[in-house]
């Protein structure tokens, strides 16, 4: 259990970086939202968070994280989404401190940061 990360320490707490897909059920989606209520359950079902390979992080001036970073998404071999990380409204450090304030964070969590233009509907 972390507690509360302070900002300054908070790039000590991520230990690898992935791409993921953060699947969402929309008929589950749409009944919550049609009833006024949170749609978590949506965003909960089995197998809704697949994620590729990790890559470690690394320290010091081998830290991954630069304004240039390059995340891309392919799906049998046709890019669906492409972007850098200086489209992200916040840094890894201000997302886990942020997050760590609300939720108790432990050793293998997982932290979708958001998604980047190319939603699309997931198709078998």
């Amino acid at each position: 259990s972390a507690g509360v990360v302070p900002l300054s320490e908070a790039r000590s707490y991520i230990t690898s970086v992935g791409v993921g897909c953060d699947l969402t059920r929309r008929d589950l989606q749409n009944e919550a939202k049609e009833k006024r209520r949170p749609w978590d359950d949506s965003k909960g079902v089995e197998d809704s968070g697949p994620i590729g390979g990790l890559i470690e992080v690394g320290e010091g001036e081998n830290w991954w994280y630069s304004e240039d970073s390059l995340l891309t998404l392919t799906v049998d071999g046709v890019e669906k989404q492409r972007t850098l990380t200086k489209n992200m409204i916040w840094s890894p450090e201000e997302i886990v401190h942020y997050i760590s304030k609300r939720h108790d964070l432990k050793i293998g969590d997982v932290i979708f940061t958001g998604t980047p233009e190319g939603v699309g509907k997931l198709e078998r």
